[in-house]
């Protein structure tokens, strides 16, 4: 006995219940309408992710009523959210075996309490070295001398300050210097002999810098005020040789000393 399909004619006026979407119904029918949107005024991704939702949540129905049977689509013909990313050949990376470039320096001193490096957001590179203070131009590949410090001991530490208007510049006699590096000139700083030298520097804004010194002791100080000093901490036993403030809200501070251990 074999069987046949028997295919159910409808009225084109009567809409097919079963073939309706009830959900989408009601959220065509009470859900706020939506404005319409300029794709020249979107980004090329907002305007396909937008069509690829139409596509997969809304299957881009015009409509409420259905006056015949729908076809499903079956489920691999369906587009993928991560169908580009699937699609794309994985990218092996590759880590080069010789450095891009060699800059010789014959003067830095080999300490591991000194931070004698800092790369800007200026792309420019600021290299201590025993009595002067460079600047290599990673844009152009220039070298320029800032300052020579030949008369107030080695360089103990370099920062930039976060819109890289100066770079503060710590010094074996316990000077701290804030150099303009378009000019070379010292802008700001200050001069205490009865401190230890300082290790390591940490700007917390463009005006506020965190110093550590070789004592364990961390100060902040803020330039903009006549008395720079603003609180004192002393919790390491041994010298700070790094300093970092949280990115997000500058609220906490990470401090590793020579004692080996980080305090927040």
């Amino acid at each position: 006995m074999s069987s046949c399909s028997r295919r159910v004619e409808y009225d084109r006026f009567i809409p097919f219940r079963s073939a309706m979407d009830m959900d989408y119904a009601r959220f065509a029918l009470t859900g706020p309408s939506r404005p319409q949107r300029d794709a020249s005024r979107e980004s090329p991704s907002s305007v396909a992710y937008q069509k690829l939702l139409d596509e997969c949540i809304l299957k881009n129905r015009s409509r409420i009523l259905a006056f015949n049977t729908a076809h499903e689509t079956p489920a691999s013909k369906l587009p993928q959210f991560d169908e580009a990313i699937r699609l794309q050949k994985k990218q092996q990376r590759r880590i080069p075996k010789e450095p891009e470039r060699v800059l010789v320096l014959n003067d830095m001193l080999v300490d591991d309490g000194l931070n004698l490096l800092d790369w800007g957001s200026n792309n420019v590179l600021a290299i201590g070295l025993e009595d002067a203070v460079y600047l290599w131009d990673a844009a152009n590949e220039s070298t320029k001398l800032l300052q020579g410090v030949e008369d107030s001991g080695p360089i103990t530490c370099i920062r930039w300050s976060p819109d890289c208007a100066v770079l503060a510049v710590a010094l074996g006699n316990s000077y701290l210097s804030l150099i303009d590096p378009a000019t070379g000139h010292v802008v700001d700083g200050m001069e205490d002999e009865n401190q230890s030298p300082v290790s390591s520097l940490a700007w917390r804004s463009n005006s506020i810098l965190t110093v550590g010194r070789f004592d364990g002791t961390v100060v902040d100080y803020d330039f903009r005020k006549d008395d720079m000093f603003i609180c004192f901490y002393n919790g390491h036993r041994r010298g700070v040789c790094s300093l970092k403030w949280s990115g997000l809200s500058g609220r906490y501070l990470a401090s590793g000393g020579l004692d080996k251990l980080v305090h927040i």
